[in-house]
């Protein structure tokens, strides 16, 4: 019985040190979902940045595109010749920036796919975690209740010995 209760005891010691293990994890991995969420959120600005820029960009090219303004004016002044040719430089500056707008959306959709894929990883390592540490306290609780019972079938045993010692004597 003595080795019976040594393994159950050595048993709640493991389980125990697998639990405080468990709980460490799963700090570190609680850690991991807020530096992932952050970075989402980094993400998700710099997509809403880019979108924004690209969203302006389309509306200054669209009501600002070369000599509409002047020809409505009606007239040919020097001033409004050259807002016409300012204008038709800003379109055609307009073209070339707005591929690297458009590379910078990309790039910032991207990015949030991959903080968003992060995140669900950091969670689901998480959620192992908890659960891992769930059947760890199940088994220690377990151990701990056979302990108790061997303890107490152990001292009822002493106790029905020491009585016939008494009683023999």
């Amino acid at each position: 019985m003595e080795n019976q209760i040594t393994t159950l005891g050595n048993k709640e010691e493991a389980l125990s040190e697998q639990y405080d293990t468990a709980n460490v994890t799963l700090g570190k991995d609680r850690s991991a979902v807020a530096a992932a969420a952050k970075a989402l959120s980094s993400a998700d600005a710099a997509t809403a940045k880019a979108k924004s820029v690209l969203t302006s960009e389309a509306i200054n090219a669209y009501t600002d595109n070369g000599t509409v303004g002047a020809t409505a004016q009606g007239g040919t002044s020097l001033k409004n010749v050259n807002q016409s040719l300012l204008r038709a430089e800003y379109v055609s500056s307009f073209a070339a920036n707005e591929t690297d707008a458009q590379d910078a959306f990309r790039l910032a959709a991207v990015q949030d796919e991959a903080a968003k894929a992060h995140l669900q990883a950091a969670k689901a390592s998480a959620e192992k975690q908890v659960a891992t540490i769930a059947s760890a306290r199940r088994q220690v609780i377990a151990a701990q209740a056979k302990l108790e019972a061997v303890y107490k079938s152990e001292s009822s045993q002493i106790a029905a010995l020491v009585a016939q010692i008494q009683a023999q004597q």
